[in-house]
């Protein structure tokens, strides 16, 4: 369970750049 909970303090920093990238990569399939 450490492993989670040490994933699960790191994870705001780490989604929020994917977060964005995803955003614009469902963007673009959108568009098309």
């Amino acid at each position: 369970m450490r492993d989670a909970t040490v994933l699960h303090v790191n994870l705001p920093k780490f989604s929020q750049k994917n977060h964005n990238q995803a955003t614009t990569t469902t963007g673009r399939a959108k568009e098309l």
